[in-house]
């Protein structure tokens, strides 16, 4: 089996607004306790952020971040100048520098957005944002967890582009967006859709779906487009005095990757709660979810169900007791 590596971690975070300066100080701790920093992903960090504005269409930010764990010590200043220099837009400047034992890196953020209200109920929007790696030696460390999800993590050029809808009325809200990023090593472009509409006062549902799918300039033969798709739905029914309040979550996800692996999931959660009198409250969940997995010519799959009830009684106005 593989080596154990365990980071348990405590966090404070802390913010100071000084309305005199037009400014707001922010400080954040990550400490591991008893050593526990064994997990790259998750070292000590710490981090201190100072946002100042300039004036009514101008605002600076600086943020120094350092992070030390078992195997990687690391710093990171980013500064950065948000401008709206006329309704609806925002021009982003910024700069990155990151340092670790044995490298460096200095990068340059350029990004411009701009929404327009086309009607009452509609708006569009268009963006592009650019980042450069100006200077840099040595390679450095992925420090986060989950895939890169800013310029200053992702330490490549790039160049992303998107537009996007939005309706909104006194029933209903709905956006679509699609977006295409263009870097050096692979090309990855993403659509988004959102609604949500409230059919009576009782009823409302809600869905969002994602689709994107990664092209990589260079493929060895037999790999292919990484393609990652998911929706979810759900149904909330609240009554506005009395009755049971049930709601319902329906997820749908499809990942296949460059080697032609895939996985697709069907997860649905069905909750429910409601008073018996006027001191004791009930509730109920179920839970299912299907996996189907596809590795190297092999097929997987299965199901899994849970199940729990909960039962609430107001002995006081302060005091529940529940089983």
């Amino acid at each position: 089996g593989g080596t154990d590596k365990r980071s348990t971690l405590a966090t404070v975070e802390g913010r100071v607004t000084i309305p005199e300066w037009g400014a707001t100080v922010t400080l954040a701790h990550e400490q591991p306790l008893s050593g526990e920093n064994a997990v790259t992903e998750f070292p000590q960090r710490t981090a201190l952020s100072v946002s100042k504005t300039i004036n009514r269409w101008a605002t600076a930010t600086v943020t120094h971040e350092y992070k030390n764990g078992e195997d990687i010590e690391a710093h990171t200043t980013s500064a950065g100048l948000q401008i709206t220099p006329w309704t609806g837009a925002a021009i982003t400047l910024g700069s990155d520098m990151m340092t670790s034992d044995s490298a460096h890196r200095l990068g340059a953020t350029v990004g411009i957005d701009q929404q327009v209200k086309l009607s009452e109920n509609w708006t569009g929007s268009i963006g592009l944002l650019n980042h450069t790696v100006l200077e840099g030696s040595g390679d450095l460390a992925q420090i986060v967890a989950d895939d890169a999800v800013s310029p200053i993590e992702i330490g490549e050029d790039y160049t992303a582009a998107y537009v996007g809808a939005g309706y909104r009325s006194q029933w209903t809200s709905a956006s679509v967006r699609a977006e295409t990023r263009l870097s050096e090593d692979n090309d990855t472009h993403t659509a988004t859709a959102a609604i949500s509409r409230e059919l009576s006062e009782e009823l409302s549902v809600a869905g969002t779906a994602r689709a994107q799918m990664i092209e990589a300039h260079i493929r060895p033969v037999g790999e292919k487009d990484e393609l990652r798709a998911d929706m979810k739905l759900g149904v909330a029914w609240r009554p506005r005095v009395e009755g049971p309040v049930i709601l319902n979550r329906l997820d749908l996800k499809y990942d296949r990757s460059r080697f032609g692996d895939t996985t697709s999931k069907i997860i649905n959660n069905l909750a429910a709660n409601t008073y018996i009198g006027d001191r004791t409250q009930v509730a109920g969940h179920y839970g299912v979810k299907y996996v189907r997995s596809e590795f190297g010519g092999t097929k997987y799959s299965g199901w899994t169900h849970l199940l729990g009830a909960e039962a609430r009684f107001d002995v006081t106005k302060h005091i529940d007791l529940g089983v």
